[in-house]
């Protein structure tokens, strides 16, 4: 799970649903 490995990296969780989000809008132009 991508949230285990946050703590370990000291990624902020914020910063995680960002890329996230920003990959979806990626994948929902290719998928149009």
């Amino acid at each position: 799970d991508v949230l285990c490995f946050a703590p370990a990296l000291n990624i902020p969780l914020a910063d995680i649903a960002e890329a996230f989000v920003r990959l979806d809008r990626a994948v929902a132009r290719l998928t149009r």
